[in-house]
């Protein structure tokens, strides 16, 4: 459920999933079909939708349901964090949740990202990057888990010169690999990791850039790789919410071998 048009809309809250509609004993799932119902003048019908990981059935008339927007995509921001040889890929390093929920999805596919704006992160709010996404599909996620998704890219192009180890991290300096503020160059910033658990450790970002700019870590460098001693260690996945200067990566291998 995307958007509740109507303040006599009782029926389904913001963030529903719709599972099926059910008019004259037929059950249609898809979002055209169902699409098609909701133009039918007053027509009796039973929604099926999840809710918080439990299902209900509601009867309602497609008058009701007209109340509501529906949306089949959800669309995010993230980074791939590492690539095979294969074209195979790993990145975000944190489950996808919506309002608590995990998604649930057997494809989705993975677009191009331009960053094209910065936000400062000010007090008792975390930053964020305004994303243009264009339409240049690059490949499609195939699994997700705790510590990120797994996906291939379609036209991946590897070079072993380029190409990194990966290693469990350890605590010290380190690198964050991601856009740089201001010039939106790819570049290392430093990082100091400073706890290290089994699947995930903690860190303190020192880039006096990402700082000032954008008062830390911000939505979007989810997975952003973490480099220490020119090995992958693992991926961004979370900051502390109130200073986004300290967060958590998920090391490499539960990325790998979690999902």
């Amino acid at each position: 459920m995307y958007q509740i048009l109507s303040e006599d809309a009782k029926d389904l809250e913001h963030g529903d999933i719709i599972l099926s509609v059910k008019y004259k004993l037929k059950k249609v799932k898809s979002i055209d079909k169902i699409n098609e119902i909701m133009k039918l003048k007053n027509q009796d019908i039973i929604v099926e939708f999840s809710r918080e990981g439990t299902n209900y059935t509601q009867k309602m008339t497609t008058e009701q349901l007209r109340m509501y927007v529906l949306k089949e995509v959800i669309s995010g921001i993230g980074t791939i964090t590492a690539i095979n040889e294969n074209g195979e890929f790993v990145g975000i390093s944190h489950s996808i949740k919506m309002e608590n929920r995990a998604i649930e999805f057997n494809k989705c596919e993975v677009f191009e990202t331009s960053y094209v704006q910065e936000i400062k992160s000010y007090k008792d709010r975390v930053g964020s990057l305004i994303a243009n996404i264009t339409d240049k599909k690059i490949g499609s996620v195939y699994s997700m888990g705790e510590y990120g998704v797994k996906g291939k890219s379609d036209s991946f192009k590897y070079s072993k010169k380029k190409s990194l180890e990966i290693a469990q991290p350890k605590i010290g300096k380190a690198y964050i690999y991601c856009k740089a503020p201001v010039t939106n160059e790819l570049k290392l910033h430093e990082i100091e990791i400073i706890k290290v658990g089994k699947e995930s450790s903690q860190i303190k970002i020192v880039d006096e850039n990402l700082i000032k700019y954008r008062g830390g870590a911000v939505v979007g460098m989810s997975g952003s790789p973490i480099i220490q001693d020119n090995k992958i260690v693992g991926g961004l996945r979370s900051i502390v919410i109130k200073n986004p200067t300290r967060g958590y990566i998920a090391n490499i291998h539960s990325m790998l071998y979690d999902n």
